[in-house]
């Protein structure tokens, strides 16, 4: 125990906490943060549902930074604690008012690394309690949600909360054995424009994959092979399309390796129409949203048309030749290539692919088996090309 005297002179020298030490301007650390958000959320449970464009998904960070910007020019940087994120934007919590209508800036950092800033506009400014308020931020332009909260495989991830039948549009391949199911995906999606061209068997399905369908609708299970076997056959003939892999048994589709392969989601039955239509969504609308433009303010450049593909193809084709020869010092070399001109040339995931790949790329062998970031790279690459 330190006497009064020695407790003062304690106090005196102990290091003081400037602002810059808090985690956010609340001074609340993750567990605290945790306990008001679920005051928050317990708060809000009471009220009537809204239902709203996009999703808001929990994102739970103490720090993050943003910056407001004044009349005069100047500008201010806080950390401020994060409620959630939506594709189209974000819920930050500060200790004190911000005007709505202020231009700001959010520093978001990405589920595989690295950051990015997402310019917008602060909408709305709400008191809670004492000195809290929650801020409501507007993006200028879209964000890829799964860049930031988890991947699109996910079985229960989705962008978008309120989905217009008529919105989707596209040719649709339905792989099921069963009448019955077939039946309720053709009656969940009678007010799309979808058209929907259904097959009962993996064979079947493997034969009229190259006729360039937009989606996949596949059970796991069919009478002759697995949906699993479908997909990966179909990947080997450079087919592209996005595929929902639909099962009962979602453990045994786990196990199998479903999230090995590319570009498939899972979509567990039974399902209701809003699931499905949410599903196709994510594929048809979202996916393709972003491969037209970044998800985040990177600003790619408008290309003429045809020139991009002029300029990569050749890098893309060494790159996958250097992959499929394990040579991991081209294919390296190649890949910062790629991920330092394709988001300039307006093929955003080709740049994101390689920044993904990079950590694995240069572990290439001859004759080993590509992780999957690098075969996610190959697949985005021939997307661009087939764009």
């Amino acid at each position: 125990m330190l006497d009064p005297k020695a407790r003062a002179q304690h106090t005196k020298t102990k290091p003081k906490i400037v602002s810059s030490e808090r985690p956010n301007t609340l001074g609340l650390g993750l567990r605290e943060l945790g306990v008001l958000l679920d005051m928050i959320d317990s708060m809000d449970g009471g009220r009537k549902p809204v239902r709203r464009e996009f999703a808001r998904w929990p994102f739970r960070q103490t720090g993050v930074m943003f910056s407001i910007d004044h009349p005069g020019g100047s500008s201010t940087k806080l950390k401020l604690a994060c409620r959630n994120l939506s594709r189209g934007g974000i819920s930050l919590l500060h200790a004190g008012f911000i005007h709505p209508g202020s231009r700001c800036k959010v520093q978001l950092t990405r589920t595989s690394g690295g950051t990015v800033d997402v310019v917008g506009e602060v909408r709305r400014c709400q008191f809670r309690q004492g000195t809290l308020h929650e801020i409501g931020i507007k993006f200028d332009r879209q964000i890829n949600l799964g860049d930031f909260v988890g991947g699109n495989n996910r079985e229960d991830f989705f962008s978008l909360e309120l989905v217009k039948p008529a919105s989707l549009k596209g040719r649709l391949l339905h792989v099921e054995d069963c009448e019955l199911d077939a039946t309720i995906v053709r009656h969940y999606l009678r007010e799309t424009s979808i058209q929907t061209e259904l097959v009962t068997t993996g064979a079947d399905a493997i034969n009229r994959g190259m006729e360039n369908f937009d989606i996949i609708l596949c059970d796991w299970r069919l009478p002759d092979i697995l949906g699993t076997e479908v997909v990966a056959k179909l990947r080997a003939m450079d087919i592209l399309a996005p595929v929902l892999m639909v099962t009962s048994d979602a453990i045994g589709l786990m196990r199998v390796g479903l999230w090995e392969l590319t570009n498939v989601s899972m979509l567990t039955k039974p399902f209701s129409q809003d699931q499905l239509l949410r599903s196709l969504a994510e594929r048809l609308l979202v996916t393709q949203s972003t491969a037209a433009g970044d998800s985040a303010n990177e600003n790619p450049v408008a290309a003429l048309a045809g020139v991009p593909t002029e300029l990569v193809r050749p890098m893309i084709e060494r790159l996958e030749l250097a992959i499929t020869s394990g040579d991991a010092k081209v294919a390296g070399d190649m890949c910062l290539q790629l991920k330092g001109v394709a988001p300039s040339l307006g093929m955003p995931l080709v740049g994101k692919a390689c920044e993904n790949a990079l950590s694995t790329i240069t572990q290439l062998k001859p004759g080993a088996e590509p992780s999957k970031a690098v075969k996610d790279l190959v697949m985005a690459c021939k997307r661009a090309l087939a764009a």
